[in-house]
């Protein structure tokens, strides 16, 4: 019984760290599920049906190639996939893990602000810093045990505001399949999203294969992961949709309709929101100490407070435009690294 239940403890562990490493400020927001499917209306059921396969498919192997080759780091699983290329792969992976790192750091300072919470910008880039260091500092073990405690509770309050939803709103598409929409548009927009999270997840979940040695417990727990994230975007895209022409020109989306609800639950969307802030956040910086080690030869705790340092100090300056330069390429990487892993595997 006691290996039943720890092989189980080990499922849940597995897919609430790959959904925390997907799911970021721009799911909780609402923006990236209105931007990649909601603005097709009732058609934007194909785009989340192959995210979630891709999902689903392409993280599980990403675990069991992990696991194949005992990977510590997101470099030497880019090197197995990648072979000539790794050397350009790696290093743009690792410049796009420093800006993502540093626009976490910003995204919670600004969350801060926007709430007239004291302190501002710099208090909450400084409090989301000291805890993602902290976190880090555990390393894997960290971040699992981070993860097993924030998923379960961003997807409770997904299912209460979906739940309101279907209560107190008349299913109406807003919006159908946009004129100049093609259905391969629509697919292409699924998959788009998908490489993108999945390339932007890497360090975590290879890593991730890499430390745990049952590989159908890691098997299961993709599956897990990616069943999660399927219904987590379709009980957010469902909310958008039923609200689309309320919410299309908002950034945040979701705000609104958490608004609707009992005062209570707009306090709580902001912990939601940190806490998506942070999932993500702890996984970057993991990712970038995990190449770092491999080069530098210094004790895991000072990589960990040398990287959070250099985030914070970064984070203070406009990363917006480099963020909108970089995210094609990384959607272009994550389109090939998800074909070489099908053929890989």
């Amino acid at each position: 019984m006691s290996k039943y239940k720890d092989e189980h403890r080990d499922i849940y562990k597995i897919a609430f760290t790959y959904v925390g490493t997907i799911i970021g400020a721009g799911f909780a927001s609402g923006q990236e599920i209105m931007t990649f499917f909601s603005i097709y209306g009732k058609y934007s059921i194909f785009g989340i049906i192959c995210a979630s396969i891709l999902f689903i498919c392409v993280g599980t192997k990403m675990l069991i190639i992990g696991n194949r080759l005992k990977v510590r780091s997101f470099h030497e699983f880019i090197n197995y996939v990648f072979g000539k290329l790794s050397t350009f792969v790696n290093a743009y992976m690792f410049f796009a893990f420093l800006v993502m790192g540093c626009a976490m750091l910003a995204g919670a300072g600004a969350l801060f602000v926007e709430h007239n919470i004291p302190g501002g910008f710099w208090a909450g880039a400084f409090i989301m810093a000291i805890i993602t260091m902290i976190t880090a500092m555990f390393g894997m073990d960290g971040i699992i045990t981070a993860n097993s405690f924030i998923v379960p509770c961003i997807i409770i309050f997904n299912i209460g505001v979906f739940i309101y939803g279907v209560l107190n709103t008349h299913y109406q598409y807003s919006i159908d399949l946009l004129p100049d929409a093609k259905p391969l548009e629509v697919i292409n927009s699924g998959i788009l999203y998908a490489s993108y999270n999945i390339i932007m997840s890497i360090g975590v979940i290879v890593s991730l294969g890499g430390k745990i040695d049952d590989r159908d417990s890691l098997k299961k727990g993709g599956i897990l992961g990616g069943i999660i994230i399927l219904v987590l975007i379709s009980m957010l895209n469902y909310c958008v949709c039923i609200n689309i022409s309320e919410v299309k020109e908002m950034q945040i989306p979701i705000l609104h309709i958490v608004n609707k609800m009992h005062p209570i639950f707009s306090t709580v969307y902001i912990f939601v929101v940190w806490s998506a802030i942070f999932t993500t956040c702890v996984g970057t910086l993991f990712s970038i100490c995990s190449i770092v080690d491999k080069v530098i030869d210094i004790p895991w705790s000072i990589n960990v407070i040398s990287i959070t340092g250099l985030l914070l100090y970064f984070s203070q300056f406009g990363l917006s435009l480099i963020v909108k330069l970089m995210y094609p390429l990384l959607g272009l990487i994550g389109y090939i690294l998800i074909g070489l892993i099908i053929i890989l595997s």
